[in-house]
């Protein structure tokens, strides 16, 4: 498990949890609605049957997002021909957004059949919801669509378009920050280190590749999806380009 699933796991319960006192529902003293027993009455059964749907409703959402993301990430490194080797983005990474959108979606697919179930009743039922989960769902999704989700879009773009593309002759590489890649020839690599001399491990994780104006990059980032293939291809051309760099000057 790396940095980013722990942070998800641990991030999306403190935010459920903390959901009743970041956004709690207060009833307004104008409210026009039956007393809370006759709404028991009259609810409970679609209350309870509606938060056992939602679960698998958001389960499919969240992964279908995740599947979609990986899926559009695949599709936009076909654009780039005559490459030896292609680091992806740590599909991962597309987790904290696809959780978000998921959710969301999940939501508003729940909300629509609400409205189509409870028809002419729907107000007092979103009444009754929000005594029961004791937080203000309308406002929650309001919030979602004008912020959390907007941001999640702009990370979601962000981790598609972060890349490394090795060529023979190049290396073309698109940080996860900017939306520009950079692209520098071998004969501007300044220093090759392997990440392990780096991290102080003896297992050889990837290397670190120093550039003559100053920029350094490293193949064993979380942000790429790096494997022993991948890992022996990246060996391969820079011990090659080691060599030609230490044979001497022919005259």
């Amino acid at each position: 498990m790396n940095l980013t699933s722990i942070v998800i796991a641990v991030l999306v319960p403190v935010i459920l949890g903390l959901l009743p006192k970041l956004i709690p529902f207060i009833p307004a003293p104008n409210e026009n609605f039956s007393p809370i027993d006759i709404l028991e009455k009259r609810y409970r059964k679609w209350y309870i049957l509606g938060n056992i749907i939602i679960f698998p409703v958001m389960i499919i959402s969240v992964i279908a997002v995740y599947f979609i993301l990986d899926l559009l990430s695949e599709r936009f490194l076909n654009e780039f021909n005559d490459h030896l080797l292609i680091l992806k983005t740590e599909p991962t990474l597309f987790g904290l957004p696809a959780i978000f959108i998921g959710i969301f979606l999940a939501a508003g697919i729940m909300m629509f059949f609400t409205i189509i179930i409870m028809k002419d009743n729907v107000a007092e039922y979103l009444y009754y919801e929000n005594i029961k989960s004791g937080y203000h769902i309308t406002k929650l999704l309001k919030y979602m669509a004008f912020s959390i989700i907007p941001l999640m879009i702009i990370i979601s773009v962000l981790c598609l378009d972060t890349y490394a593309v090795i060529y023979p002759d190049k290396i073309v590489i698109n940080e996860f920050s900017t939306l520009t890649s950079k692209t520098y020839h071998y004969t501007q690599i300044s220093s090759i280190k392997e990440s392990s001399e780096i991290l102080n491990t003896e297992k050889p994780t990837g290397y670190q590749l120093v550039f003559s104006d100053g920029y350094k990059w490293d193949s064993n980032s979380e942000l790429y999806k790096y494997d022993k293939k991948q890992q022996d291809v990246l060996a391969e051309l820079l011990l090659k380009f080691r060599n030609e760099q230490l044979k001497p000057n022919e005259n």
